[in-house]
């Protein structure tokens, strides 16, 4: 998550400035270098949201995962980047697109957003947008890459043309936060039913398992990463009780929120509004104050677990770090079947990281410190309280 706008003229052609739309949109005009030939330069429109990011930083290793990907014409027709709220995603997946544009890959982009909320100023403002729908995901597509006759057709047609149009030409269809979208495993099959030269890339919570899909979930900033952002961040709005701050406050920072860029944009905001770090640290760990960042990254998720992953997840709160199989079973109370399920659903969700090792009995189950701070504030009377209504059932 989630900086002073760099310069996109190594773009191949002239590129004038973003106007802004009015809609939260920002409208970059890329006029294309001539085609070899003398073929006469054709404005190409990519629609981008503002900028999510002052300086992205510690995502060189995605970025390059990604961009290498769109580069090959024989690799995979989408790429998505998972993970928590908050985590970056958004920010990565601009900095993609705008260097995909910048290096020629695609003659535009589309841009669309299935935010239904955002967490602005410390608080969750929810968004009017409509539900997104595979018909108007396409139908939006069509307008942004310049095709208004084609978007004002009926539904099928929208369709039967757009898919032509991708299958024929090179554009890219970015789609921000996938899992918003009811049946969203369908709008994924449907629009890659669709991409023949184009390609496609997706933000979301969940991690997609599909076969034709380049999956990158994202984890927080190291130490030395998060410090840089942390000060990049404060000397960009002037919140010198931050950047003028011993590293080893910046680091209790870090391990408080594990790397989370929305989390430590939030608190340098705060920062600047008078309140100590110290403070704002004490806050987070015990969820005092804080609701708002817990319930914009956790709430929805945690509404969609099972009952057992519920219990598996609060289960992990019994552990200072990590746990192995052996540990973690018998205080979540679960059969092998039951777990194997929870840890399915919770590593989809980026709730629950599991080491690799090769050797089940050697791997080590973990969560994230925010999802750790979230589970011992009051969700675990939430959790209780789920408990008691159902033993009165």
């Amino acid at each position: 998550m989630e900086d002073d706008e760099k310069s996109i003229t190594h773009f191949e052609g002239s590129v004038s400035g973003p106007v802004h739309t009015g809609t939260g949109n920002i409208i970059v005009n890329i006029q294309t270098a001539p085609q070899q030939g003398g073929d006469k330069a054709e404005n190409v429109v990519a629609t981008l949201p503002p900028r999510p990011y002052r300086q992205l930083i510690g995502r060189d290793d995605k970025r390059e995962r990604a961009l290498a990907e769109l580069r090959n014409l024989h690799g995979q027709p989408i790429v998505a980047l998972t993970g928590l709220g908050g985590i970056g995603k958004t920010a990565l997946a601009y900095e993609v697109a705008l260097q995909a544009l910048q290096e020629g890959l695609f003659l535009s982009a589309a841009w669309v957003s299935a935010k239904q909320q955002e967490f602005v100023g410390g608080e969750i403002k929810h968004l009017s947008s409509p539900t997104l729908r595979f018909e108007t995901l396409i139908q939006q597509v069509a307008e942004q890459l310049g095709y208004s006759e084609v978007a004002h057709q009926r539904p099928q047609d929208i369709v039967s043309s757009m898919r032509h149009i991708l299958r024929t030409e090179k554009y890219l269809v970015v789609v921000d936060n996938l899992e918003t979208i009811e049946d969203y495993d369908s709008l994924v099959h449907s629009l890659r039913e669709l991409l023949g030269a184009s390609r496609a890339i997706f933000t979301a919570r969940p991690q997609l398992d599909f076969d034709f899909v380049l999956g990158l979930n994202l984890r927080g900033l190291s130490e030395s990463e998060s410090m840089l952002f942390l000060r990049s961040e404060a000397q960009a709005i002037d919140a010198p009780g931050v950047w003028r701050a011993e590293d080893e406050t910046l680091l209790e920072v870090h391990s408080v929120v594990a790397g989370a860029p929305l989390a430590m944009k939030l608190i340098v905001a705060e920062v600047k509004q008078g309140l100590g770090l110290e403070r704002i640290i004490i806050r987070l760990k015990q969820a005092v104050g804080e609701e708002q960042l817990y319930r914009f990254i956790y709430l929805d998720l945690w509404s969609t677990l099972s009952e057992i992953s519920q219990q598996v997840l609060v289960a992990m709160t019994g552990f200072a770090d990590s746990a192995t199989r052996k540990m973690l079973q018998p205080v979540s109370r679960t059969d092998d079947t039951e777990f194997d399920g929870a840890v399915r659903q919770l590593v989809g969700l980026s709730l629950l990281d599991v080491s690799d090792h090769l050797e089940e009995a050697k791997r080590r189950y973990s969560i994230h410190q925010l999802t750790r701070n979230f589970l011992n504030s009051d969700l675990r009377f939430l959790w209780k309280k789920q408990g008691q209504d159902n033993d009165t059932i």
